[in-house]
């Protein structure tokens, strides 16, 4: 009787049996395919535990390679596996950073706002062609012709008021601030104001304005360009919107001087011109047309180009070989050989009244020319 548990137990007690089942080939991997897969950066992992006893690299399922990835990750970077939390004062320094620049752009934002609503506000009164007897030959002759633009009456009055309220919130105090300074009108009178704004907001606004360009197409019956002038500089600067509320005084003819009554006619030759004694900018545009496109010659038409704060418009249309045009911006510069303006010397006919100062709302001429 006592050996009958003692046989059960020995049949209970004998050897242990056991299976090994390896990991789907297709989820194990060398520790290099496991950084690749997981895009983390290599560990000092010791060679034994990433070759076997020949040498060849070991495979693992990811779970065994993160564990020893953590395990020696942690000595690679001397033991510090979490990241150092911000400091207090670090803190509020990079939230004031960060509220600053977004007053810096909305103000920048506001002065793009601002400087498209001048778009559409100038009209233009073109003159009649007339050419240089010096340059006619059997081929063509160069042919100039004057633009003469101005601000219209409601961009005049209002422009001063936009600005106004469109940048009185970013009129701030500030050692590093610059001054802004317009006009606005009221009452039939013109009232200087003076903004401080921030220096890349001024910089921006000085950059917007000197890119305004003015551009001529001379065009046939049918309204297709025959040539188109190389648009040149408009004469703006920072004081535009001064010059916008009190534009430059023109003067074409010297004292005692005489004009031709073919040299004061729209470019129709049915209207007189009358430009002397009133306000706007004076250019001249000069092109070297053909016979054959002088005689196409039927209307022309120009417009102030500004610098887009928006996608771009279509282009226009390029200008013929022969009939290339070159502009002049008086005073200061005039038309050069070759479509392209350069420094010299308009025509001595003309004068140019400009305004001193930002608000100032007074004009005293300049030297004449010539």
């Amino acid at each position: 009787m006592p050996g009958m548990p003692g046989a059960a137990g020995a049949g209970g007690g004998g050897p242990l049996a056991w299976s090994e089942t390896t990991a789907d080939p297709n989820l194990i991997m060398t520790y290099p395919e496991f950084l690749a897969k997981k895009r983390l950066p290599a560990a000092l992992i010791p060679p034994g535990l990433l070759n076997d006893d020949k040498g060849q690299p070991l495979k693992r399922t990811a779970a065994g390679w993160w564990q020893v990835h953590q395990l020696y990750m942690g000595a690679s970077k001397g033991g510090e596996l979490k990241p150092v939390a911000p400091g207090r004062t670090g803190i509020d320094l990079l939230g004031r950073v960060q509220k600053q620049l977004a007053v810096i752009k909305k103000e920048n934002e506001a002065v793009r706002k601002a400087y498209g609503l001048a778009k559409g506000g100038f009209s233009f009164e073109i003159g009649y062609p007339q050419f240089s007897a010096a340059s006619v030959t059997a081929e063509g002759a160069d042919v100039t012709v004057e633009v003469v633009m101005r601000v219209n009456k409601s961009l005049q009055t209002s422009y001063g008021a936009k600005l106004y309220r469109l940048l009185k919130p970013y009129d701030n105090f500030g050692t590093e601030r610059q001054p802004f300074t317009f006009v606005t009108y009221q009452g039939g009178y013109f009232h200087p104001q003076t903004f401080t704004m921030h220096p890349s907001s001024i910089a921006m606004w000085a950059d917007l304005w000197s890119q305004c360009q003015v551009e001529l197409t001379l065009k046939d019956r049918n309204g297709n360009p025959v040539a188109v002038a190389t648009p040149v500089p408009a004469g703006f600067g920072p004081n535009a919107p001064t010059l916008i509320a009190y534009p430059p005084e023109l003067r074409r003819v010297p004292n005692f001087g005489y004009l031709m009554p073919e040299q004061d006619r729209d470019f129709s030759g049915t209207r007189r011109l009358g430009v002397d004694y009133t306000r706007g900018w004076w250019y001249q545009f000069t092109f070297h047309l053909s016979r054959e496109d002088m005689a196409k010659l039927h209307s022309a038409s120009a417009k102030l180009v500004m610098a887009e704060v928006a996608p771009a418009a279509a282009g226009t249309a390029q200008t013929r070989p022969f009939a290339t045009g070159a502009g002049t911006f008086g005073p200061g510069s005039s038309a050069a050989e070759g479509g392209a303006p350069r420094a010299g010397t308009p025509p001595p006919s003309i004068r140019q009244m400009a305004p001193i100062g930002a608000g100032a709302g007074y004009s005293v001429p300049m030297s004449p020319i010539g």
